[in-house]
This record gives structure tokens, sequence and C-alpha cells, in this order.
């Protein structure tokens, strides 16, 4: 999905990919090349990780082990009226799909 919404390429069975992340708390920022996910306990992307290792919001905690992943001291705008705590992993990351 975060491929399709980069490439603005079709997704079969979706409609639109970059809704369907942020619903779960996850931001592509083509611009600056990074993408956000949200931080914390009880966040849409918390939920994601829910019966899995990373529950709880380990998933931050794991991802900043990630070379070039950061985390930003204080809440980042991802939208007009919508700013949060999140790790900020770039397009160049290992393992992320070029796009």
């Amino acid at each position: 999905m975060i491929c399709s919404d980069v490439n603005q390429e079709p997704l079969p069975g979706v409609d639109d990919a970059g809704g369907a992340l942020k619903r779960h708390g996850i931001y592509v920022d083509s611009k600056a090349r990074v993408v956000s996910l949200r931080r914390g306990r009880s966040t849409p992307t918390a939920r994601l990780y829910a019966d899995t290792k990373w529950r709880n919001g380990a998933h931050a905690s794991a991802l900043q082990k990630l070379e070039g992943v950061e985390r930003p001291s204080s809440a980042v705008r991802l939208a007009p009226n919508e700013q949060h705590r999140v790790v900020q992993v770039p397009f160049a990351c290992p393992g992320l799909a070029k796009g």
C-alpha cells in the first residue's frame, strides 16, 4: 500500500491507499521521503500489532533500531489540524521498497 500511495498506482481492492494507511496511523510524505507511524499504546498503529510481540506500542521501539529511523522529540504536523507523535522511517531505509 505504501508503494501504491507513493507511486500513485492503483491497487486491486483499494480505492485510496493513502486514506487506508492514515486510518491505521501511517502517513506517507513523498516530499520528505518518509513514512511516519504513530507511536503510543492506544494508537491505530499499535492496534495493528495487538497480537504480536510488538503490541502496546513496542512497534516504535523496534523500528527505532533500524538505520535512519528517527523519533522526533515533539509532535509532527501530518495534515492540517492533525499532529501526532511518530517514528519516521525514510524511504531509503533497508527493507522498505523504493518509491
